[in-house]
C-alpha cells in the first residue's frame, strides 16, 4: 500500500494500490512488491466506524483487482511472493529482520482485505482459480495450465502434494500460526 495508511490517507490516490489493482500486469520478482509491503496501518479494528469506513475506502481497488487479475494474475504473483516470503520466515525472526517481518505482517494484511472481498462476491472455483491465474509476462515463464503451479528449480517436491495454490497458501499460513511465536 505504500506510506502511511490511515483514515486521513487518500487511498483513492495511492499509486501502489492502482498499479496493484490495475491493467498492468506485475511479475513475482517486480520490486514494486517491496514498495507495496511497506506501509504503516494506523487502523483501529475496534472502532467499527473506522475499521468500516476504511473498508469501504478500498472497494474500487478491490473491485478492479478482482476483475482485472484475471488478466493481469497480479494477485496470483502477490501470492508467490507471500509463499517465497514465508520460507524465510522462521530465519528472519531469529536473526531480528524486523523490515522483513514487518513487510511479512503487511503482506498478511493486504491477504485479509482481498480474500474477504474475493469471498463475498466469487463463488469457491472462481476463488481458487484466481489463486492459479499466471499472465504471461516477457520476464517469467507462466505455466500453460492455470491449475499446474510453476515448476522453479528451487522449489521443494512437497508442492507436488497440494491440489492447487489455494491450498499451500492455507498450509502456509497454519505453519506460520504454529511456528512462529508472537512477541
Amino acid at each position: 500500500m505504500g506510506g502511511r495508511i490511515s483514515l486521513d490517507t487518500n487511498i483513492k490516490e495511492n499509486p501502489s494500490l492502482q498499479r496493484f489493482s490495475g491493467q498492468e500486469s506485475i511479475s513475482d520478482n517486480d520490486p514494486f512488491w517491496n514498495t507495496l509491503l511497506s506501509f504503516n496501518l494506523k487502523i483501529d479494528d475496534y472502532d467499527t466506524a473506522e475499521a468500516r469506513a476504511f473498508d469501504e475506502s478500498l472497494n474500487d481497488f478491490l473491485q478492479s483487482l478482482m476483475y482485472n487479475t484475471q488478466t493481469t494474475g497480479n494477485f496470483a504473483a502477490f501470492i508467490k511472493v507471500f509463499l517465497r516470503r514465508s520460507t524465510e520466515l522462521k530465519t528472519s525472526e531469529q536473526y531480528e529482520n524486523k523490515i522483513y517481518l514487518w513487510q511479512t505482517a503487511n503482506a498478511l494484511i493486504i491477504l485479509r482485505y482481498v480474500c474477504k472481498f474475493l469471498t463475498q462476491r466469487m463463488n469457491e472455483s472462481e476463488f481458487v482459480k484466481v489463486f492459479a491465474t499466471s499472465a504471461s509476462l516477457p520476464s517469467s515463464s507462466a505455466s500453460s495450465s492455470d491449475d499446474e503451479p510453476e515448476t522453479v528449480e528451487n522449489e521443494s517436491d512437497t508442492d507436488e502434494i497440494y491440489c492447487n495454490t489455494a491450498e499451500k497458501l492455507l498450509d502456509t499460513l497454519i505453519v506460520i500460526l504454529a511456528d512462529l511465536s508472537v512477541k
